[in-house]
């Protein structure tokens, strides 16, 4: 009887510490359109990384609404929505206090990858800035 009554306190504490922990909602995400990207002054550069191969360079200034954020995640995803990979990238830096990640790639599969610019303070996150790499380089001008 009293190995139960343990069990049912250790049980309700359980549950208790559940309920107050930090819950992993949905995220609202927001697609960077060409002109709130330049608005921003976020910048994505394409440089060659061999015959085959791209290296993307994304920058962009931690302040304004970026001042707080999170971290840049790195998502990759079939045609038909089929998750691949996520990864938080690792940032530099700048002398200007600019925030500058990069990532290097095969070409074919520039067009699967996402950036995201996760916003939100402590235990909330508030939302992700979509970043499209693809729709902001131009392939055909890398030698």
């Amino acid at each position: 009887m009293k190995t139960t009554l343990h069990k049912a306190l250790l049980m309700a504490a359980l549950a208790l510490g559940l309920m107050n922990s930090p819950c992993f909602a949905m995220i609202s995400i927001h697609e960077v359109t060409a002109e709130e990207a330049k608005e921003w002054k976020f910048e994505v550069r394409a440089l060659p990384a061999g015959p085959e191969d791209v290296r993307v360079e994304f920058e962009f200034p931690a302040e304004g609404k970026f001042k707080d954020y999170r971290r840049v995640d790195f998502r990759m995803q079939e045609d038909d929505g089929k998750m691949l990979a996520v990864l938080e990238l690792k940032e530099e830096r700048t002398k200007d206090g600019r925030v500058l990640v990069s990532f290097a790639t095969s070409r074919e599969n520039l067009g699967k990858i996402a950036l995201w610019v996760v916003i939100g303070g402590g235990a909330r996150v508030g939302g992700a800035y979509q970043i499209q790499p693809k729709s902001f380089v131009d392939l055909g001008k890398l030698k």
